[in-house]
């Protein structure tokens, strides 16, 4: 015998329903309100206490009048992003820091043309190598060349970024710079050089052949830039013109780039499928990258040499021809940076770029935190071990030879 429910009865379980549904919604949204109150208080305070900061060091401090409060908000920007925030992939520009960033970001450079790290130790700032049709290149600078002093600066007295940007300038204008050279000897000779500052094109793809192996194209990726697909393609062409028979691709010490960058050169070496996946902090696909260029890719033995010091982009091009099984990875474990920064404007022109993405190579997960497991791990020898891997020679490059007997079918 079937039950029934009076309509009074029915009524007044839809009125409870509704009744605890609207206590349940109304306690949620008074949390979070809450919540943004107790965040707003906190702001304030932060800003108060920072302006009584500011009161007494205007009063009291004895060397008050060399404090530059213009500087302020932009110290204060920095500081938020790195050590509140705790975002150590995070950038801050100033709107004329950022429009310098975007003309390098497209592979563009104004200065003297040299690829350079910055020599902890010494304190100077060592060249790597000097571009092709650059000024430094027309001066006769050479790798291992360390610049210690840019006109009357010392670098040692200087930032390393502050030193950098000593170096550029505006296309036309002189600057003069000391180096120190080191011959076979180990004796060092000092001279000045001075070179008029020109524009020229990041060289981020760098061609060679293997000294003990002439069938072997090296095709050496600094970074991923604007410049990158092309300075690519123009490398893969000399491959087929000069007829060689495998190819080294050798991603060492690149910090990465663009992903468009890395996955527009996937795209001529992979034959179809996805190259990778960019997601936003919501999980959210904000994009997805496939080759499907499958009559132009490139059909021969290859071998990635990776290290700790491929990182980002470097390492999607590295995972991507793993998980293809196209290359053999021979190197050391990789850096583990599977995230990407967006650029946000602020409201006086200046930009952060901020973490907001993460990326997924074709078929592995996300590295980020773990690296690239190389197939074949193998070291550099002891001394190079913390020397730039551009310094290394082929003839003593540990991983060069593994990756040169790989192809050989020499492992």
């Amino acid at each position: 015998m079937k039950k029934t429910v009076s309509l009074p009865v029915f009524l007044l379980a839809i009125f409870i329903a509704a009744l605890v549904t609207f206590q349940c919604t109304f306690i949620a949204v008074s949390e979070s309100y809450e919540d943004q109150i107790a965040e707003a208080q906190q702001a304030a305070l932060a800003y108060e206490k920072l302006d009584s900061l500011r009161s007494v060091v205007s009063e009291y401090y004895l060397f008050s009048d060399e404090v530059d409060e213009g500087e302020l908000a932009d110290f204060m920007a920095e500081m938020y992003l790195y050590y509140y925030v705790g975002d150590i992939y995070a950038a801050y520009y100033t709107a004329e820091e950022f429009e310098q960033y975007l003309y390098e970001a497209e592979g563009n450079l104004v200065g003297i043309g040299v690829s350079v790290v910055y020599d902890e130790l010494e304190k100077t700032i060592e060249i790597l190598y000097a571009m092709d049709g650059s000024p430094a290149k027309a001066a006769g600078l050479e790798p291992g060349d360390k610049i210690v002093a840019i006109g009357d600066d010392l670098v040692i007295d200087l930032e390393y970024e502050e030193a950098v940007n000593k170096i550029r300038g505006d296309v036309g204008t002189e600057v003069t710079v000391t180096i120190a050279r080191t011959d076979l000897t180990g004796t060092v000779t000092e001279f000045t050089v001075t070179m008029t500052r020109a524009e020229v094109e990041n060289q981020s793809v760098l061609y060679s052949t293997a000294e003990v192996d002439d069938s072997i194209a090296i095709i050496r990726i600094l970074q991923f830039d604007g410049g990158t697909p092309t300075q690519f393609a123009a490398a893969l062409e000399r491959v087929k013109t000069e007829g060689k028979e495998k190819i080294i691709f050798d991603v060492r010490a690149n910090p990465g780039g663009a992903v468009d960058s890395v996955a527009s050169v996937l795209e001529m070496v992979i034959k179809t499928g996805t190259i990778a996946t960019l997601y936003d902090a919501k999980g959210n696909v904000l994009d997805r990258w496939e080759a499907t260029n499958a009559s132009s890719y490139v059909d021969l033995p290859m071998v990635v040499l990776a290290d700790q010091n491929t990182a980002s982009a470097g390492e999607l091009f590295t995972q991507s021809l793993q998980d293809y099984e196209l290359a053999t990875v021979i190197g050391t474990q990789t850096y583990g940076k599977g995230v990407g920064q967006s650029a946000f404007p602020l409201a006086d022109g200046s930009w952060i770029y901020l973490t907001a993405l993460y990326y997924d190579p074709p078929k592995s997960d996300n590295y980020h935190g773990v690296g690239v497991t190389p197939d074949v791990v193998v070291e550099l020898p002891e001394q190079y071990q913390l020397v730039n891997v551009m310094k290394v020679p082929q003839s003593e490059d540990t991983q060069l030879a593994a990756a040169i007997a790989a192809l050989n079918g020499e492992n």
